[in-house]
């Protein structure tokens, strides 16, 4: 629900400001927290919390884990209070750093920096969520977590329409606007996680926020262990971001092109890599803590297929109807067709990148189960650097632009799947049931054949003349025909 409703969302603020030089300002002012959300609400801080609430638990019972839940949430609102303050004092040289195209265009470098000033209170509402979110995962509470991005999405649907529809506001001023929706939506965010709070009697009231003047050894350790585990998972979004600075110098609306592209990369990962990654963890950390080997190797092995079951598809999927599905969700509004096939193009850079991506969701839980930080840090340091040279090379040397920097991302997230796969092995000797991720991959490659014949077959014989239609009838006609060739694979298998 919260993919769906976020890609109407994106669709909405397509309508209202299309994809130019106001589009980039606003997502050059949106990356920056946008980046802290994927790294804090979708990685470091809910691996490391699950991790470390376990184990004081293990060691020192429930009421132990209950104070320290104070303390962290006190710690962290006085870190959060400081990073909003210090991005809104240096927003100038952030919008610097990361929009170095940007240098030379006045109107459009002072409106990032206005627009990225007020976007930062989001960050402090946004990591709140991310710590809340991670106590309710200990708690094995994943329901009232995963609906608040939806409540957020919600919240910036229902202001941004009210404001476009009842002042009429040009591109220029509804930026404004959707800033304070996003603001808004974020303290909706975090409020519509207190009933699982509430419903698991756990106190979230802060408790000595100013501890690290004095010393607390559990607070501590928590977050000196978040900047590594940033590092570590962090892969991803710093590409991001080097692909978000090296489109600066590109054609106008290549930013928005991007970012996009990577929304719409993002929905097999969200709604399956997230998903498994997060419930995947407890039950690692339970099989560690048991020294349980077999069952730590079987488990991750389980995952990865049960991951490939559905984003092998939705890939195939995309690279069938993408074009459509840009359309559909687009292409109306401010929105030109010349916009759409600017994402589009970028988005086929992306494609082979979906599976290592949710891969990697799943392969760093292994090193935070083990309470492995350094490798995965390893890893992604020699990413970002690799990324850099690689999109450098594709974009500007061969003159590929957005889709150069799109398939760069893709094989050093490749790359990456390989890296951690082997440090699984080497470090830790766990080994992954190849036979068995081997065979379940061949069985699922034989359905997405077989579905994306189904999809192209309707696509020749039958036009509806309508895109929305045409695309539901597309993607029904092959859920309906994977689904139907896997449940026979299953019954020839037995």
């Amino acid at each position: 629900m919260s993919r769906i409703l976020g890609l109407i969302r994106d669709s909405l603020i397509a309508h209202f400001i299309g994809a130019g030089l106001i589009s980039d300002a606003f997502y050059t002012a949106f990356r920056i927290p946008n980046m802290l959300r994927d790294l804090l609400g979708e990685g470091s801080l809910s691996s490391i919390i699950v991790s470390r609430l376990g184990q004081v638990k293990e060691k020192k019972g429930k009421n132990a884990v209950k104070n320290l839940i104070q303390r962290l949430f006190g710690f962290w609102a006085v870190i959060l209070c400081f990073i909003s303050l210090l991005g809104m004092l240096f927003a100038p040289y952030l919008v610097q750093m990361m929009a170095w195209g940007f240098s030379d265009k006045v109107v459009l470098y002072q409106l990032t920096v206005d627009l990225t000033r007020k976007m930062f209170p989001f960050i402090g509402m946004v990591g709140l969520s991310a710590l809340t979110m991670a106590v309710l995962h200990h708690h094995k509470i994943f329901g009232w977590s995963s609906a608040a991005s939806s409540f957020l999405n919600l919240t910036i649907i229902c202001i941004s329409c009210y404001c476009y529809f009842s002042f009429n506001p040009s591109p220029e001023s509804m930026v404004h606007y959707l800033v304070y929706a996003f603001l808004i939506g974020s303290v909706v965010q975090w409020v519509s996680m207190w009933p699982g709070l509430i419903k698991s009697k756990i106190n979230f009231w802060p408790q000595n926020p100013f501890s690290f003047l004095w010393h607390d050894s559990e607070v501590n350790k928590v977050f000196l262990m978040l900047g590594p585990s940033i590092l570590g998972v962090a892969a991803v979004q710093i590409n991001v971001l080097v692909n978000h600075n090296y489109a600066t110098f590109l054609s106008e609306g290549t930013v928005t092109h991007i970012y996009y592209s990577f929304r719409i990369m993002q929905l097999p990962v969200g709604i399956v890599g997230v998903a498994v990654s997060t419930v995947l963890l407890p039950k690692l950390s339970e099989y560690f803590s048991k020294n349980n080997t077999n069952a730590f190797s079987n488990e991750i092995s389980t995952a990865i297929t049960k991951v490939s079951f559905l984003t092998i598809p939705a890939i195939a999927g995309l690279s069938l109807v993408g074009d459509q599905l840009i359309i559909a969700l687009y292409e109306h509004g401010k929105f030109s067709t010349q916009a759409s096939s600017g994402v589009w193009l970028a988005l086929q850079g992306y494609l082979i990148g979906i599976l290592p991506y949710v891969f990697n969701k799943n392969l760093i839980q292994a090193f935070y189960a083990r309470n492995d930080i350094k490798f995965p840090v390893l890893v992604s340091l020699i990413s970002v650097l690799l990324n850099a040279g690689i999109n450098y090379s594709l974009a500007f040397h061969f003159g590929m632009g957005a889709y150069g920097l799109t398939m760069g991302t893709s094989i050093v997230l490749a790359i990456n799947t390989v890296a951690l796969i082997l440090g699984l092995k080497v470090k830790h000797q766990c080994t992954l049931n190849y036979k068995k991720i081997g065979l379940q991959l061949f069985l699922i490659s034989i359905a997405t054949i077989f579905m994306c014949i189904t999809v192209v077959m309707i696509q020749s014989r039958i036009n509806l003349n309508h895109q929305v239609f045409q695309l539901i009838l597309e993607t029904v006609a092959g859920l309906i025909s994977y689904f139907a060739f896997t449940f026979i694979l299953k019954k020839l298998k037995r």
